[in-house]
């Protein structure tokens, strides 16, 4: 081969090299933001947990009633989550709690289906 040919195929393997690595960054990359996004999301989903069970055990101690107990948990997710350095939007928030509160009432519906057994 000549220095010239072998100088183009190194050059085109060198080209092909730095794509396949592009390539790959861009796949490692977006499955980076996939995991963290997920992993805040559970976060997120934990403290809202987190806030609803704190003001479920608060609430009768303090006449606390649904708009009321939605404020508390609200302020209490927003305080944890602030500690985590996590933002979320008030409806996302509100989102998050009220699944939350759900997964409660849910819990306790079993309980009380397999006491009645």
């Amino acid at each position: 081969m000549t220095p010239d040919i072998q100088q183009a195929v190194v050059q085109v393997l060198s080209d092909l090299i730095r794509l396949a690595a592009l390539v790959v960054a861009g796949y490692v990359a977006a499955w980076v933001r996939q995991h963290v996004t997920a992993a805040r999301w559970q976060r997120a989903q934990d403290i809202a947990r987190t806030a609803v069970w704190a003001v479920e055990q608060m609430a009768p101690g303090l006449g606390l009633r649904a708009k009321a107990k939605l404020d508390q948990a609200l302020q209490a997710a927003r305080r944890l989550a602030a500690s985590h350095g996590l933002r979320l939007t008030d409806d996302e928030w509100r989102s998050l709690i009220e699944a939350a509160v759900k997964a409660l009432k849910d819990a306790g519906a079993e309980i009380k289906a397999a006491a009645a057994h």
